[in-house]
């Protein structure tokens, strides 16, 4: 059974000021989580920790979707965890990820050896979108960096740990 929470707030308990200050996971929706886990820990790395099942009774109140049914896995990177979701169901439609799309969202991976990476993550079945560019402005100015996709269609980016040598 799923508790209701009600919280009360008033001017003598205001609102608590401190804002979230630690993301616990990425999240992507994939159309198998299993082929989606083999491509993750091949491609990128990441370690498995976690596939379970999420039941219609908590999957569909908390997602808001009728008879929701989901498998997700978690996987660990370096220093966060990405969450696949697979809707057993209903299923899902494909969405059009291009990243100009409103809502589009990516992830990114700093890679040490990032040419030899970039070889690698084809190989594995991951798409590059373009060759990898110095990027000019901001943060990351010096580094290299890609957009690719997974065998999903979700948005990666991969940016080199290092500026580029000139």
């Amino acid at each position: 059974m799923v508790e209701r929470i009600v919280l009360v707030y008033s001017k003598a308990r205001p609102l608590p000021t401190r804002m979230p200050n630690k993301i616990n996971h990425l999240s992507y929706t994939v159309g198998s989580v299993r082929k989606s886990v083999r491509f993750y820990e091949t491609a990128c790395n990441l370690i498995l920790m976690d596939i379970s099942d999420r039941k219609s009774s908590f999957a569909g109140k908390a997602t808001g979707i009728p008879n929701a049914h989901l498998k997700i896995a978690y996987l660990k990177g370096e220093n966060c965890y990405l969450e696949l979701v697979e809707y057993v169901n209903p299923k899902g439609k494909k969405l059009n990820s291009a990243t100009n799309n409103i809502g589009s969202a990516h992830i990114c991976f700093e890679v040490n050896d990032f040419l030899n990476f970039i070889v690698r993550f084809k190989l594995q079945g991951g798409l590059i979108i373009s060759d990898p560019l110095v990027i000019p402005a901001g943060p990351n100015k010096g580094r290299y960096m890609v957009y690719a996709k997974d065998p999903d269609g979700n948005n990666i980016e991969f940016i080199s740990s290092r500026k580029v040598r000139k």
